[in-house]
């Protein structure tokens, strides 16, 4: 199998392959109602803190999903994002040919497989409610799929997400850092705009 790791004080790595691998016995659910220029100008609300409509590549750490994102999303590369540019993504997943990808991934605690560790796709806020977190547990090799509450199949939509990982101890108490899960800096784009990146087909969490 083939494994890539970026690392950026923490090393994260997410893969995803589109809805249409998941084989020929799983139904597409409905695609998720969303307003692109709604969604845009509510993250603008939510995350322009000095007022210049636009975000910056700063205020966007505030959003991990949008922060992973941002390069595909500053089209004109000036180091911020307006709300025209946002909406121009969302347009993206509405109009996609799929919508779902196959989230799954696979997360390492000290270069060791982190077993039993619950993992959390949770949508950024601004996407509306029409996307809700989706989650999974690890296995014993560290690798879990992704379920979207209530279905059959595994995925998630195509959106903005910010990734948290929890692991208890024997005590009941948190085993990761809190940059990991309540105050995680962990965040994830899920597109099918690069379906031949190897790297988007074998996901990897490094924590550290």
């Amino acid at each position: 199998m083939m494994r890539r790791a970026v690392r950026l004080g923490i090393c994260v790595l997410f893969g995803i392959t589109s809805f249409a691998m998941l084989g020929c016995n799983s139904r597409a659910p409905a695609r998720p109602e969303l307003s692109p220029t709604e969604s845009a100008a509510k993250a603008l609300e939510q995350y322009d803190s000095d007022g210049d409509a636009a975000i910056s590549e700063e205020e966007a750490e505030a959003a991990p999903g949008l922060a992973k994102a941002f390069p595909k999303i500053d089209t004109d590369g000036d180091g911020k994002v307006t709300a025209k540019e946002i909406e121009k993504r969302i347009v993206y997943y509405q109009t996609a040919t799929s919508w779902v990808i196959n989230g799954t991934c696979e997360v390492t605690y000290k270069r060791k497989p982190l077993v039993g560790a619950t993992v959390t796709f949770e949508p950024e806020e601004f996407l509306g409610s029409s996307f809700q977190a989706c989650s999974g547990v690890t296995d014993s090799r560290g690798e879990v799929f992704i379920s979207r509450p209530g279905s059959e199949t595994k995925g998630i939509f195509l959106g903005f997400y910010r990734v948290r990982i929890t692991k208890e101890k024997a005590n009941g108490d948190e085993m990761l850092p809190a940059r990991y899960n309540t105050e995680t800096e962990l965040g994830f784009e899920a597109n099918n705009d690069v379906p031949d990146d190897a790297s988007y087909n074998n996901p990897k969490f490094e924590l550290k």
